[in-house]
């Protein structure tokens, strides 16, 4: 009984600082949500997002996506997979909203021509994942 109770504090106590931060700099994880921590990417691989997925009803972007493709499932899927051996990261995936997406695997070819795609089809200025506000 006491290896378990042993095991559970363990596996508590590594989902809070400072054991969490320590686990992460050993493990090679990002401390800071990088770029590709909160990439989100259509089904039909039509549209991509990069942000907090509570912001997207209102982001010009999406509402043109689902213009533009209104057969199309307006799910959004998460490109990272949930790796399940990395214990202190179980508390980011039971809370963080990302990780109640759907997982959707896009290979790199197909990442680069979805952004591509995006860049022609929302008009955006720069190249990045912005677009110009397009009356539709």
């Amino acid at each position: 009984m006491r290896p378990l109770i042993f095991i559970v504090v363990l596996l508590c106590m590594s989902n809070m600082p400072p054991l969490n931060f320590i686990l992460r700099v050993f493990s090679g994880d990002t401390l800071m949500p990088g770029m590709s921590e909160r990439f989100y990417i259509s089904k039909d691989l039509r549209y991509v997002y990069q942000g907090d997925l509570s912001d997207t009803l209102t982001n010009a972007c999406y509402i043109q996506y689902k213009a533009l493709s209104p057969s199309s499932s307006h799910k959004l899927y998460r490109l990272q997979l949930i790796e399940p051996w990395k214990f202190w990261k179980w508390k980011e995936y039971l809370v963080d909203e990302k990780w109640k997406q759907p997982y959707q695997h896009v290979s790199e070819r197909e990442l680069k021509q979805a952004l591509d795609f995006f860049s022609k089809a929302y008009q955006s200025p720069d190249g990045t994942l912005s677009c110009s506000q397009v009356d539709l």
